[in-house]
């Protein structure tokens, strides 16, 4: 199982701040929030920035191990912005 905690744009679609998910990829993990939570949630997940342990990861094939945390924050918030200042994206 997974944990995903949600920020800004997407803790308010998904109307809650974490949960708990089963998925072995990032792109089935999306599919099933999707699933769960409905088109609000996947239009803004179209636009999230994803952090794995704090860390922004771009590869939507990557295995999702137990363990580890996954963000949903939007592109332009502050928690993006402080992973992109750290990566300096």
């Amino acid at each position: 199982m997974l944990t995903v905690r949600y920020f800004a744009g997407a803790r308010a679609a998904a109307g809650i701040q974490t949960e708990r998910i089963a998925a072995s990829s990032m792109d089935e993990l999306t599919q099933a929030l999707t699933e769960r939570h409905g088109e609000r949630l996947a239009v803004v997940l179209k636009a999230a920035s994803y952090l794995v342990d704090g860390l922004a990861c771009h590869d939507r094939q990557a295995e999702a191990s137990a363990g580890r945390n996954r963000r949903r924050a939007p592109r332009r918030s502050p928690a993006a912005k402080q992973v992109r200042q750290r990566l300096r994206l």
